[in-house]
């Protein structure tokens, strides 16, 4: 392929890899992570920067896009979501948008089944206890993992990674996703528990009746869309027809948080594992918060699900390989 030449700006922290293969390529690489928000604009405009990789530091508004058009193509975002770039306007002055989404499922699963284990097995609850001089076998009591009819919602690349990982545990998983189907069989409630008294894991295809009607645990994989925004709130946990523990590694805002401090009050949420929060991080912004990290039953962790040694590097490998399949596609 052809020297690319373009200018290609990083605006945040991505490994080596990416820097090294994209100015092997013959692109003007400026990797400029340090860079503060009000220096972005002004930087894409000097250098005339045709590309532009982002994480989760800046969101890209649509008057950012107005004012780059005709100069910037494409934006590339090191990580899964694309919820802090106005893909509407991008798309409405032709700059395409992608992202690394299969780059870090395999940690996402790992952090979804470790969270889970957790809050199952009251291991945040019993380690607190036991450094405080607390001996309670019984209060920590755990359930069996295997023994779940897990509800995922959204299959893509993290909820199908999940979802093979509970599997191996024996579960019972009900995958829906409004946007895919054909993937598993159809649920079937006396096949899974034909499975669960074999010990055998299955993945099934739902829809929200089976996972509202059946679900031990509901696990978060989706988007923040319109459509997602507060999918968990009051009138979610209504439809649940059993208490059951849930998992958020999407996006914060796809959960109500004071829906989940009053289904943990009322029980009908038993546990609940966090790696996103409506606001990050939500120190003295988010009395929420203060409410929930009251409960012995809630788990955190810093937005790192998707964020290990390897994962850092897979990103910017398949972002690398897509911005060379886009200058290839172009070019062709």
């Amino acid at each position: 392929m052809n020297p690319i030449s373009d200018v290609i700006l990083i605006i945040d922290d991505v490994h080596a890899s990416l820097v090294e293969g994209l100015d092997s390529a013959g692109a003007q690489v400026y990797y400029r992570p340090e860079i503060k928000a009000d220096e972005i604009l002004p930087t894409c405009l000097d250098l005339a920067v045709t590309g532009l990789v982002v994480r989760s530091k800046f969101r890209l508004t649509s008057l950012f896009f107005d004012q780059v058009a005709g100069v910037l193509q494409w934006v590339a975002r090191a990580g899964a979501g694309l919820d802090n770039i106005d893909l509407k306007s991008a798309e409405e002055h032709g700059i395409y948008c992608f992202n690394a989404g299969e780059a870090n499922s395999v940690a996402v699963g790992e952090q979804t089944v470790g969270m889970l284990l957790s809050l199952l097995h009251n291991l945040g609850k019993g380690n607190s206890e036991v450094r405080c001089g607390i001996w309670d076998r019984e209060g920590n009591r755990g359930w069996e993992l295997g023994s779940m009819v897990v509800g995922v919602l959204g299959y893509g690349n993290t909820g199908e990674a999940v979802a093979k990982r509970l599997r191996a545990f024996g579960c019972q998983i009900i995958a829906v996703d409004k946007y895919k189907n054909g993937f598993a069989k159809p649920w079937n409630l006396a096949e899974a528990e034909l499975n669960r008294s074999e010990g055998k894991g299955a993945i099934f295809e739902g829809g929200l009746d089976d996972l509202y009607g059946y679900s031990d645990v509901l696990t978060l994989h989706v988007p923040l869309t319109s459509e997602t925004k507060f999918f968990v709130d009051e009138g979610c946990l209504g439809r649940f027809c059993k208490s059951f523990w849930l998992l958020n590694l999407s996006r914060g805002e796809v959960v109500k948080t004071l829906s989940v401090v009053q289904g943990l009050a009322s029980g009908k949420i038993l546990g609940f594992g966090a790696d996103v929060l409506e606001i990050e991080p939500p120190f003295q912004k988010m009395p929420e918060f203060d409410a929930l990290v009251k409960f012995s039953n809630v788990i955190f962790s810093p937005h790192v699900g998707g964020w290990t040694r390897e994962s850092y590097q897979k990103i910017s490998k398949v972002l690398l390989a897509k911005v060379l399949d886009y200058y290839r596609v172009k070019r062709a």
